[in-house]
């Protein structure tokens, strides 16, 4: 040995070393003292004082078994705080050992739920096998030797920076540090529920009820979980039920609200409402042809509302009084009547002189006209009732009854 003895002498001890890990996993020879000649292409790796990482240039040794190689070429001048030579025996024929190389660093994690957990892991590419080692604030962690290191349940005691340090018989790589912060979340999400629920049915057994969901909002979840009791869609009895809805964002925290589902079952029959009773004139012998508006019926629950005459309108009705009756039925079959009269008389004017003037009775059955000749053309007098007075100043008219 010549110049700087104590780093030649640990590149020779390393570089010794590695020549005898290797060899040893060479065939057995028919003797021990056979010398065989080996090609090694070595390299090392160092980190400076500054905590960079260099690599040493690359060379071929060669020697015989058991034999140190040549003095190793040295890449220049550094400081050496810790390193390791690797190597590969280009006359092996399982293939040379790859050196790694990180693809995937560990990411920094956030972690706000108490009962959650924190999962660290490291992409590598390399000869296998690969040893790990992951380090919590740069103290190694025990029984932390694969490629991925879970912590759970997460507590503020494991706030700090991880990282991991791999390596394989060639090569040794550091990931980068990854920070865990616990800022654990215990606010629970807002939950505002519909309003009170009223729906009718005819069933007697109760409904199937479709309610909004709660507006839920949370200040870490943007998908809290809700779940309401009963559900959505389920059959509903008669009478009034509670529906409690529980929402809970990821970290388990919860909050309630409640609303209620009234079903009544429909046995309220219609209100219905006939016309009011009708004097029609005669148009023959046989009475008159009346026809009549249908009837104001409303209902509690049903917008669907049918009504029958009896007799229908547009019918012939005789001379003289006939009750007409008009039932209406609802959505769930609960029924209600009402009753009028129809009056069909004969239309007959009555003109009397009086010293007020003329005036005309009839049967409120028409509507009366008047007209300046008997041929001329016929005017209706508005809404003039029997008895109708003319006064002695106004113009002689004619006239008449005309059935509505």
């Amino acid at each position: 040995m010549t110049a700087s003895p104590s780093l030649e002498s640990k590149l020779m001890k390393r570089q010794i070393l590695f020549i005898l890990l290797a060899l040893s996993s060479a065939p057995c020879l028919p003797t021990a003292t056979a010398q065989v000649t080996r090609n090694y292409q070595l390299t090392w790796a160092a980190l400076d004082a500054g905590g960079n990482s260099s690599t040493g240039g690359v060379y071929n040794a060669s020697g015989a078994i058991g034999q140190p190689a040549a003095t190793p070429t040295t890449a220049g001048p550094y400081t050496s705080v810790g390193g390791f030579l690797g190597g590969t025996d280009l006359d092996e024929t399982s293939g040379p050992c790859t050196p790694l190389q990180i693809a995937a660093q560990p990411r920094s994690i956030t972690n706000t739920c108490s009962s959650g957990c924190a999962t660290f892991a490291v992409g590598v590419g390399g000869s296998a096998p690969i040893s790990a080692q992951w380090y919590f604030n740069g103290t190694p962690i025990p029984g932390a030797n694969a490629l991925i290191y879970m912590i759970c349940p997460v507590t503020p005691a494991h706030e700090g920076i991880y990282s991991v340090s791999l390596s394989n018989e060639c090569s040794r790589v550091d990931s980068e540090r990854a920070l865990l912060v616990f800022a654990a979340d215990t606010t629970p999400p807002v939950i505002i529920c519909p309003s009170n629920i009223v729906v009718w049915t005819c069933n007697s057994n109760g409904v199937s009820v479709n309610y909004p969901m709660p507006v839920v909002t949370d200040d870490q979840d943007a998908t809290p979980t809700v779940v309401c009791t009963p559900p959505s869609g389920s059959i509903f009895p008669p009478g009034t039920t509670t529906v409690t809805c529980e929402a809970f964002d990821d970290c388990t925290n919860r909050v309630r609200c409640a609303f209620t589902v009234t079903v009544v079952v429909d046995t309220t029959p219609p209100v219905v409402r006939c016309p009011s009773n009708m004097v029609v004139c005669a148009t023959s012998a046989r009475g008159a042809v009346v026809n009549f508006e249908p009837p104001a019926a409303a209902d509690d629950y049903s917008q669907n509302v049918t009504y029958k005459y009896t007799p229908d309108s547009s019918s012939m009705f005789p001379m003289g009084d006939t009750a007409v009756t008009c039932e209406a039925t609802d959505e769930c079959g609960n029924t209600s009547r009402c009753e009028f009269i129809v009056r069909v008389v004969e239309p007959k004017l009555t003109i009397a002189k009086t010293a007020a003037g003329l005036v005309i009775t009839w049967e409120n059955c028409g509507v009366l006209e008047e007209a300046d000749t008997p041929a001329g053309t016929w005017a209706p007098l508005g809404n003039a009732t029997s008895p109708h007075l003319v006064a002695p100043a106004m113009p002689m008219k004619f006239y008449r009854l005309r059935n509505q």
